[in-house]
């Protein structure tokens, strides 16, 4: 294990793994927020549990909450603290006690969340908090931590006595005074009266022109209307507002600028419309921003919406008196937020349309999101499963069923203004067709991903828009192996594909890609060879997998002169069929088949069944890019006949992108035996197939090619 104490004294093998991670932890902190933040701190988290490194786990678990926090996903974040408290206290001895210290500072406004969610046991947040002051006392360290927290719970659960002894024992902890902001918090909820006293003196306290003074003159006004004395709350801020950028603030806690803002209706639009999009809806402890807006709502005669609101705020606030075994939150509903909005009238039971808030909050959308973080944070959790729905269109049982959720996924997208939601789908039910077997739906609905695109395609998040090259070339492949498709159509497929990558700045190797592999597959070696130049010098540009596009030029190469495709893989590095699994596959099944065609058939069938020795299913080489030249490597195979049902079956799965498997195990199985009945169906299937290309083609090479690449 490594501790704080051996950072200074590590060999230079662990040093460099410590400087490694370390780095990578310094390049996270400045990624923007989302996912795939979130996603490398777990990866960063499992790679510092490997090496045994403690202290760097706590702090990528506390940037983990902190994360969390700012996507607004309280759980998940609470989830993540629990964890972190529970790390600290297994390797105290291992971290350095000042970062100790400063981890477990924070338990107050974690305990504060985790009252908020009434999924979280009482007994799990007493617990929290009993560890944290365990590990303080342990070595001997403040007890402040532990004490403010108590108090707060006393407070979630409307103990007036607990709080205030609570108070004064946190108080009498600390080594500095604070200010009487965090009183005030905790007073607020048990002790109305006692919160506007104290207010009154802390706002009496301020020297004039003090920046506080917004704050406490709003927070007071809020409270004042909750304690019924709303006119006294509108004289606090009188003259306040015309001078106040409401715009700017967002320091003051949203429940209480809009409470206070009852005395200006005229200027509560634009806040309402603000908090519709940063205020968390769906977290239970909001219930009095939820109150708030249900009040907004119903002064502005909108009832329906109020109605929403108000069941909304009271639901949250039942379920977090159900989990302390309280009426503290619904008592506070009634007395202080539902008096003139529906005096004697239980919530459940409110007037209006029945509807959800969330159906309230997309009516308040006012601009197109480019990342969930542009939508409203109560409608982000709507948002991701939508998105689900579109990333896992391949899993739909028929094409039916998937073009269905596809369609919900759009109108998703569309409804919540966020494009990206509709690029996934599209791209996902492209590669749907595609897979399974319907290369016609594939390319008409990638060309509605491209005229989405070349519409919308700035608002769509660049790691999507980066995304639909890789898929662009698996549809053109899927274009070139049926007739129905017509030149044409591909060229112009091709030729709108690079329009679109020069207007959103996509790498564009993949079209240099297809444009080769098309003119390969028309027999045009001179075309061929100034497309491959043009293509290895974008893949160097756009920084391509390292082999894949080389690979394409020898696939593209053996198709008009097979010796000087061998010729080109002697000349590779031999490291670019190193580079991965799929590449050893890849150049291996190549050199196999090169190996068959001009060096010796035993070493081809060899390396041919070494390659399908070495995969657990025989569908990690279904791709074109390996199959056909496998399945030609295989006559001198001593499990050929035993292996071939397998195989064709495997051709057949995957058409008709497969095709050249028919003509590549036939040409296997006639070397062997020129009669064999296997080897004569599929060579007359092959060959059906390439004749229809050739018609489609206007050619005879598709027939050529078969007989020279495959027999």
């Amino acid at each position: 294990m490594i501790t704080y104490r051996d950072l200074t004294m590590l060999e230079t093998p662990v040093a460099e793994q410590v400087a490694d991670l370390t780095s990578w932890f310094e390049a996270l902190t400045r990624l923007p927020p989302g996912q795939a933040r979130n996603d490398s701190l777990e990866a960063l988290y499992a790679e510092a549990e490997r090496i045994e490194f403690p202290q760097l786990m706590a702090v990528v678990k506390y940037e983990e909450t902190v994360a969390l926090l700012g996507d607004v996903r309280p759980q998940a974040a609470v989830d993540a603290y629990i964890e972190l408290i529970a790390l600290l206290g297994r390797y105290a001895d291992a971290i350095h006690p000042d970062l100790l210290a400063a981890m477990r500072a924070e338990a107050p406004d974690h305990v504060a969340l985790m009252m908020g969610l009434p999924e979280i046991p009482l007994e799990v947040i007493r617990v929290v908090i009993d560890q944290v002051g365990r590990q303080s006392a342990a070595v001997h360290g403040s007890q402040a931590p532990r004490l403010l927290a108590t108090a707060m719970v006393a407070a979630c659960l409307g103990d007036r006595a607990a709080t205030i002894e609570g108070l004064e024992a946190w108080r009498a902890s600390l080594a500095a005074p604070v200010d009487a902001g965090v009183d005030l918090t905790l007073l607020d909820r048990v002790d109305l009266d006692a919160a506007i006293a104290l207010q009154r003196e802390l706002l009496q306290a301020l020297p004039d022109g003090d920046p506080a003074e917004a704050f406490q003159r709003i927070t007071l006004a809020s409270r004042l209307a909750q304690a019924g004395r709303a006119e006294e709350g509108a004289a606090v801020t009188s003259g306040l507002w015309d001078r106040l950028d409401l715009e700017a603030a967002t320091g003051i806690p949203d429940a209480d600028l809009l409470r206070a803002l009852e005395a200006r209706p005229d200027l509560a639009g634009p806040v309402v419309g603000r908090v519709m999009y940063t205020a968390d809806l769906h977290y239970p402890g909001n219930y009095p921003v939820v109150a708030a807006l249900a009040r907004q709502f119903h002064l502005r005669g909108e009832a329906g919406d109020a109605g929403a609101f108000m069941r909304a705020a009271q639901r949250h606030a039942e379920d977090l008196d159900a989990r302390n075994g309280t009426t503290a939150q619904a008592d506070c509903l009634r007395r202080r937020w539902w008096p003139g909005v529906a005096d004697g009238v239980s919530p459940a039971t409110v007037t209006g349309a029945e509807m959800d808030i969330d159906e309230v909050a997309v009516r308040y959308l006012d601009r197109v999101a480019v990342t969930p973080a542009d939508l409203p944070v109560s409608l982000q959790e709507r948002c991701g499963r939508s998105a689900r729905v579109a990333a896992d269109l391949l899993s739909p049982p028929d094409a039916a069923a998937a073009e269905r959720l596809a369609e919900l996924a759009i109108g998703e997208s569309r409804i919540l203004r966020y494009p990206t939601t509709e690029a996934v789908a599209l791209i996902n039910l492209a590669l749907y067709h595609n897979i399974f077997g319907d290369p016609v739906a594939s390319h008409e609905t990638f060309r509605r991903l491209q005229e989405f695109l070349g519409a919308a395609g700035e608002q769509v998040e660049e790691y999507t828009r980066d995304g639909t090259m890789e898929v662009f070339q698996t549809v053109v492949e899927g274009d070139l192996a049926v007739p129905e498709i017509s030149l044409e159509q591909i060229r112009a497929f091709i030729d709108a594909q690079q329009q679109l990558a020069d207007r959103l700045g996509l790498a564009s190797y993949q079209v240099d890609v297809c444009r080769s592999l098309l003119a390969a597959h028309l027999g045009e070696a001179d075309e061929l060879s100034e497309e491959q130049v043009r293509m290895l010098a974008a893949a160097e540009r756009d920084e391509a997998p390292v082999g894949e596009v080389e690979f394409d030029v020898l696939r593209g190469t053996v198709r008009v002169d097979a010796e000087l495709a061998g010729q080109l893989l002697l000349s590779f590095p031999p490291e670019l069929g190193l580079a991965s699994e799929v590449n050893a596959r890849r150049y291996g099944a190549f050199r196999a088949y090169l190996a068959r065609r001009f060096a010796s058939a035993e070493a081809a069938a060899e390396a041919a069944e070494a390659i399908l020795g070495s995969v657990e299913r025989l569908a990690q080489v279904a791709s074109n890019r390996v199959l056909p030249y496998l399945l030609s490597s295989l006559d001198r195979a001593p499990s050929l006949e035993e292996l071939a049902p397998s195989l064709e079956e495997l051709v057949r799965a995957n058409l008709p992108i497969s095709w050249e498997g028919f003509p590549a195990l036939a040409g296997a199985l006639l070397r062997r035996d020129p009669t064999d009945e296997r080897g004569v169906r599929l060579l007359d299937e092959g060959r059906e197939i390439a004749r229809r290309l050739d018609a489609r083609n206007g050619s005879g090479v598709a027939s050529a090619q078969l007989a020279s690449l495959w027999l």
